[in-house]
């Protein structure tokens, strides 16, 4: 066991709030309390969140598992493409709050990922996993990870990065399960050192899933516009537990959002002209998709 905990990398409206609770030790799964974060800063503040390149990992990916490494790598190509057949929260065959951590682990090794265990700072029973994997479709040392959250030996959450969801684009996402049970948007009023990040949040509490886009956005006159949402970050959670976007937020690692999410994100509705019905009609259907665009003023 290592003695810290591993982190991916996260949204560019929450690395700096995840930084500073990662440094204090991790919170904890429900029904456990989770651990006290720094305050998250406000809008107006002059050091906004910045973009952030992959979390390190101390281990890289092995060649090669009990797979060949040809087979390993039409096995994660399928993953990519397939999901492993399942539907959302289930993730590559693995079914929060039913799958045995062992047997997954077994899979995942199978096809060469590394896997950096912890359970610094979290109660008896709980591990953190972070699982890394070298990306079939990318340049050399392109990486997918994943984070797997373990219970009496039963995945609790998953975490998962961009990179290993290209089936979940926004379009797609909104295509499979239709109308999200909230939508929150974070942005900036102007670029910060040459970057205007802009997440987009949408919450399905009884399917188990929170998702959030990232796209760069650009000024046009006073509003703040996103035209290309990449692939997302995906919570997923066992479809009983009904967790509100407060719970997810406050939960670990249903988070890293930060404890006080709202802070940063704000309903769409309220910094925009769509409501979420009008934005999953818009937004399902337009190909290429619509910009999505935001008043400055409302960042400030």
């Amino acid at each position: 066991m290592r003695s810290h905990h591993p982190t991916l990398v996260l949204p560019a409206s929450v690395i700096a709030l995840t930084i500073l609770t990662h440094a204090c030790g991790v919170g904890s799964l429900s029904p456990f309390p989770a651990t006290a974060s720094a305050a998250p800063p406000t809008h107006s503040q002059t050091t906004p969140p910045k973009p952030s390149p992959w979390a390190p990992s101390t281990s890289t990916p092995r060649a090669l598992g009990t797979l060949s490494a040809t087979d390993a790598i039409e096995r994660v190509s399928e993953l990519l493409e397939t999901n492993g057949g399942c539907e959302l929260p289930c993730w590559w065959g693995i079914e929060p709050g039913r799958t045995r951590w062992s047997e997954a682990k077994r899979e995942l090794s199978a096809f060469g990922a590394s896997i950096d265990s912890s359970t610094f700072g979290v109660p008896p029973g709980i591990t953190g996993n972070l699982v890394t994997l070298s990306d079939p479709n990318g340049s050399a040392g392109e990486i997918i990870q994943q984070q797997y959250i373990v219970r009496q030996d039963v995945v609790q959450v998953i975490l998962s990065a961009p990179r290993a969801a290209p089936q979940f684009q926004l379009r797609q996402l909104l295509s499979r399960l239709g109308v999200p049970g909230s939508v929150f948007l974070f942005s900036l009023p102007q670029p910060y050192l040459g970057h205007l990040p802009v997440d987009l949040l949408l919450h399905y509490p009884e399917e188990g899933i929170t998702a959030v886009y990232s796209a760069e956005g650009t000024v046009d006159g006073q509003m703040v516009v996103a035209c290309s949402f990449g692939q997302p970050y995906l919570w997923l959670w066992p479809e009983a537990s009904r967790l509100t976007v407060e719970d997810v937020s406050n939960s670990y690692p249903a988070g890293p959002l930060p404890s006080d999410f709202r802070t940063l994100f704000r309903p769409l509705s309220e910094v925009s002209d769509l409501g979420i019905e009008s934005f999953v009609s818009v937004f399902e259907s337009s190909s290429p998709a619509r910009c999505l665009e935001t008043p400055s003023e409302a960042w400030r």
